[in-house]
């Protein structure tokens, strides 16, 4: 009975609660820490397949501070020297320091992939990407950056699954996907012209950013594109192939659509009211009523993102790789012979 009293004593029971935390703790750590050696071994045989050994040596030395090596390794890949910036990041990965720590570690692997995108060494780009998101599957950037990779190699359904993949940590990934089936469905030789067409069409009703893919591709296949059926369209990001389309055999009747009324207006062919007119249309519509003919309509490429200007109509920026981020901005300019 004394046995049974002193096992139900309060305090030995406490005491036997924290001595099982204790030891739940030690298992928990020791597992820590052999998933973690396992993980910098892999790491480490996975690095070893890349780059040039003999130049990674020499930044293995201890005469240049890490933290040194890795502004290098980033500087030289902002500037373009992929190959020096992919030896240092490669030599870092030799180090404790960063081998070590899971934020650092997971981050030289995503900036190995990136160099080697940048370069254009598609696999082995992937194979980084690939490799970071086994260790750390919730690795933002390089999911990013692998939905970048696979459209660059037309793997568009790879890239969709990536990107649904993504919607966990976005929220919208509504304009890219659109996008990305679109592309899926111009690359499909199992459909002919006309069901190309009508697929693309349904994706632009439901989407914005598609429309200036299917007017493209009617276009492309020289088929004439059916104003009434794009008049509830939003062609904002179409002003410019509206502009170069509608000519003097274009039929005058009101399509009840602002920009393409407006176009029609500006080049003479109409007079219809707009109710939220464009500045530089409303311009060349008062100048073309009064027979001056000396300027032209032109375009540039707005990034919202990251603001700068290109010359040409972007689905995803060159610079920033933002997708659907291009503003397309009418300015007026001086009649050439080279203005259409």
């Amino acid at each position: 009975m004394d046995f049974l009293y002193d096992f139900r004593d309060p305090l030995l029971g406490i005491m036997s609660f924290f001595l099982l935390i204790l030891i739940i703790s030690f298992i928990n750590y020791k597992l820590g820490n052999l998933k973690n050696s396992r993980e910098v071994e892999s790491i480490k045989n996975f690095a070893k397949n890349f780059g040039d050994e003999d130049k990674i040596k020499n930044f293995k030395t201890d005469l240049i501070p890490s933290n040194i090596l890795l502004q290098m390794a980033d500087f030289f890949m902002k500037s373009g020297d992929f190959a020096k910036s992919i030896n240092i990041y490669l030599a870092l990965l030799d180090k404790d320091e960063f081998i070590n720590n899971k934020k650092l570690r997971h981050e030289i692997l995503s900036n190995l992939g990136n160099c080697y995108l940048k370069a254009g060494f598609l696999q082995k780009s992937e194979n980084f990407f690939l490799e970071s998101l086994r260790l750390f599957a919730r690795n933002e950037e390089a999911l990013n950056s692998l939905i970048i990779l696979y459209e660059k190699s037309n793997k568009y359904e790879k890239a969709i699954k990536v990107m649904e993949s993504l919607e966990e940590f976005t929220g919208n990934i509504k304009n890219g996907k659109s996008y990305l089936e679109a592309k899926l469905i111009l690359q499909n030789k199992n459909l002919n012209e006309a069901k190309k067409i009508d697929k693309l069409f349904k994706i632009s009703t439901e989407n914005s950013f598609v429309v200036r893919l299917y007017l493209e591709y009617i276009l492309k296949n020289r088929k004439q594109i059916e104003f009434h059926r794009i008049k509830n369209f939003d062609l904002n990001d179409s002003i410019d192939i509206l502009w170069n389309l509608i000519d003097k055999d274009f039929e005058t009747q009101n399509l009840e659509s602002d920009i393409i009324n407006q176009i029609s207006n500006a080049k003479g062919f109409s007079n219809y009211e707009i109710k939220n007119p464009i500045i530089e249309l409303e311009i060349l519509q008062i100048l073309t009523n009064t027979s001056y003919d000396k300027i032209n309509l032109g375009f540039e490429y707005n990034c919202s993102e990251c603001k700068n200007i290109f010359p040409l109509y972007f689905y995803r920026c060159p610079i920033c790789q933002s997708i659907a981020t291009a503003k397309i901005e009418p300015i007026i300019i001086k009649k050439t012979n080279y203005n259409y």
